[in-house]
This record gives structure tokens, sequence and C-alpha cells, in this order.
């Protein structure tokens, strides 16, 4: 329930739950494949799973390493999803390979060949559509009036382009290892990284164990051994191996460390190469994080970029649709997410990293950018160290093509009763537009199973 200005209780709107039958999401706008080259196009469609954990089941039916393939973005595992891949290494018979895979749920469409890679970005955008439930004390009718009417505003004076939660991880733990990562040393890291992967383990389990049935995406990493951190038991081979591993991170001795050697194969995939690579190089920190994915690691990078990036559109506030003095403009919106009116130009936000320059406080946007960054401990020399670039990115998008209508198809199983549909570019989070007509009062919103809130 959510509070009236005249403090009376007032029903949700609507209420929806990100799964697989209640969302949707359509990459659009990918390059076409040109029809000859060595690589192959395909359509990737998902459920359940989210992008990477599709390409490395992809990988290990066709062998190929992760590298072989390309997207032009990253697909939420809690929804039913669409886009354009790209694989290389597969042959003059590789389409006759990809099209007679069965993998329940991930489907191919038809591969065409293609002469490049597709890369981060280079899609137009993403449709989205979220099957509502409309309840509580107000009749349909006139909740999804309101929604339409939120809808407007938004596709008119556009709404704040935050990142969303999924940003941060399933615990909420990115942003903050993304920030460890910054410091000199990895110790901090580290210890950080194996308790957290430890923990998530152990959350996993009692949830299934909670609920009775594994939820899409929540699969417990299973050990060589097969055993099972979480289980109550302090003596468990992977609650020892974990709390072993901790012990060694924590003091960096190099007897706990060679001693890893013999209970890394107890540990879940996630930290099993952590601890061999301890015991084979006893005392470098730095060969350890070498252990870690680069992808895992840039991952966390980026989360602390975009917990810097919302913090700047919180300071900022209304004015982010305004192009004040000392605005970072951002060109070429004409498409998916293009304003509605006016010179086709948004101002930005930064995305920091190695070559972004530091902001001067002179102006309003400046000032906005280096309290976000100092609040969040960065200096120059801080940046410096960051294996990102930097970037900019706007601080404003404007939702295109927005519809709210009755479902089309069976919608008994999830008890949803209306569609609600819009557009947004590359990069940009369905569920901030709920956040923003919850937040504004034109439609209060339920979230079950997922905060809107960061």
């Amino acid at each position: 329930m959510s509070e009236t200005a005249g403090g009376r209780a007032q029903a949700p709107l609507f209420s929806w739950e990100p799964t697989p039958a209640t969302f949707r999401v359509e990459e659009i706008g990918a390059p076409a494949p040109t029809g000859s080259g060595e690589h192959l196009q395909f359509r990737l469609e998902k459920r359940g799973l989210d992008t990477w954990q599709a390409l490395d089941r992809l990988g290990r039916a066709l062998d190929l390493k992760r590298v072989a393939f390309g997207c032009a973005g990253l697909k939420d595992a809690r929804a039913h999803t669409f886009q354009d891949v790209t694989v290389l290494g597969l042959g003059a018979a590789g389409a006759e390979r990809l099209a007679e895979l069965e993998m329940g749920d991930i489907r191919l469409g038809p591969a065409v060949a293609t002469e490049r890679k597709l890369r981060p970005g280079q899609a137009v955008g993403n449709r989205f559509e979220m099957r509502l439930t409309f309840s509580g004390e107000r009749e349909a009718a006139v909740a999804s009036g309101l929604v339409r009417q939120g809808l407007d505003r938004l596709a008119r004076l556009g709404l704040g382009n935050a990142f969303g939660p999924q940003r941060f991880g399933l615990d909420g733990r990115a942003a903050e290892l993304g920030r460890l990562l910054l410091e000199p040393e990895p110790a901090a890291y580290l210890l950080a990284y194996a308790a957290g992967e430890l923990d998530l383990v152990q959350q996993l389990r009692e949830r299934r164990e909670a609920s009775g049935v594994a939820r899409p995406g929540e699969t417990e990493p299973a050990s060589s051994t097969g055993a099972s951190y979480g289980s109550g038991a302090e003596d468990t081979p992977r609650a020892a191996a974990g709390e072993e591993l901790l012990v060694a991170l924590e003091s960096n001795d190099k007897g706990a460390q060679r001693r890893l050697a013999r209970v890394a194969s107890a540990l879940p995939p996630t930290l099993a190469p952590l601890a061999r690579q301890l015991a084979r190089r006893r005392g470098d920190l730095p060969a350890a994080l070498e252990s870690i994915p680069r992808r895992l690691r840039r991952m966390h990078l980026c989360a602390h970029q975009a917990l810097v990036f919302n913090r700047v559109l919180e300071l900022r506030g209304d004015s982010i649709r305004e192009c004040l003095p000392g605005d970072h403009l951002l060109s070429g919106f004409k498409g998916v997410g293009a304003p509605g009116a006016g010179t086709g130009q948004l101002p930005s936000g930064p995305l920091y990293g190695r070559r972004s320059p530091w902001p001067e406080g002179h102006t309003r946007p400046g000032c906005c950018e280096l309290a976000a960054l100092t609040e969040a401990g960065l200096t120059p020399e801080i940046l410096s160290r960051s294996s990102l670039d930097g970037a900019r990115r706007a601080l404003c998008v404007f939702p295109g093509q927005a519809k709210l209508g009755p479902l089309e198809g069976d919608c008994e199983k999830t008890g949803a009763t209306a569609a609600l549909s819009f557009t947004l570019p590359p990069g940009a989070y369905a569920t901030i537009v709920l956040r923003d007509l919850h937040q504004r009062g034109a439609a209060p919103v339920e979230m079950l199973g997922r905060q809107i809130h960061e």
C-alpha cells in the first residue's frame, strides 16, 4: 500500500514480477548480416538465462570458447529475450550445426554469414513488454488511464537514465567490489569477493529450500566433489574449504595458502581457480587477482561506475532535461530514445575512467559531478588506476512507442491482465520507467519479488 497526500492508504495500481512469462525483451536494430564472411549471425531466443549463461551453454555444445561469440548487448535472465549473436569458428557446415541444436530454453534462428563480430552498443535499442496485473481498490479502467497519462508524460519530458538494480548483481555487492578493485593492493577486493561468493551460494541454496523450486538463473554452482555449501553443518567440505580460503586471504599466510591445494576442488567453481593460484604462488596477491575472470572484474568496475552516475542524476534533479553551461552534450538522438522535440542533444553524466577529465567545480554540472566522485572516494590518482577508459551517458531518456493494452494469448498462468510495451535506447533499463511512474505518484507500483528502488 502507498500513502496519499492526506495520509490515507492507497492500493497499488498494478503489480508485476519479472519472469520469462511476464517480461519480454526484443533487441532491435542490430547490424544486418552481410551475407558473406567467416562469422555466422543468428537470432538467439532464451528464457531464464542471462546472455553469458546462454552463450556458455552454446560454447559447450559447439566446443567453442566464449571469445568466439559476439553480441550487441546483454539481456536479463528473468525474461523471455530475443537478440542477435555472431559466432566464429564453425566452418562451412556451421549453419547446419546450429540448426541441429536442441537446447530447451534456448532457441536459435537461421544462421547467415557475416563479415564482422557483433560488438556491445551496436543495436539501436530494445523493445520491452511487461505483463501487468491490475488490482486493488481502484477499477482497472481508472488505473490504466493513470498509467497512460504517466507514459505520455515520460514520452514528452523523458526521465532519468539511471542504471537499474540488475547492474549491481544478484546480491547488490558488485559496486562495492568495483570500489575495492581501484585500491592499490588487491587484498581487500579478493577477501570481499570470496566472502560474497560463499554467502551467495548459501543464500541461493536456502532460498531454494524455502521455496522447494529453483528459480531461473539461480542454479547453485556444483563443485567437482558434489559437495553442498550451506547445509547447516560446519564440517561440510564446501563450508570448511570456504573458511580455509577466507583465512588464507585475510592473513596472507603462505602456509595457509599452501594448504588450499587440498581443498580447492570442494569450493564453488567461481572460487576454485583463486584457491589454486594462491597455492601455486603463495603471497602473490596480484597473481591471485588474475585468476578472477577479467569479464567479472570489469563488471564490478562498471557497477561502481554506474553507482556514481546514478548519484550524479540525484544531484542534478530536474535539470537533467536542461542543457546548462558546462554540460557535455551528446548529439545524434534521432531514433529510439530520442527527445520528442528539440535539437536531438542531451546533457550527459560521467562513466568515469582513466581518460575521464576531472570535473571543474565552477558550473552546476561540474559541481554535481565533482560531488558524486568525491562522495565515492575517487580522486584523479585513483581514476588513473582504472582499467576502464571512461565515457559519457545521457542523463535523460525518452521511452518510445509506449502502449498499454489487453493481453494477447493465454494469461491464466501469470494472472496478468494488461501488457505494457515501449522502446528504450541501448543500455537503458525498463524498470526505471516503472520506478519513475511510482515516484511521481502517477502510478504507485507494487513489485513482487524485486524492489524498484536500488
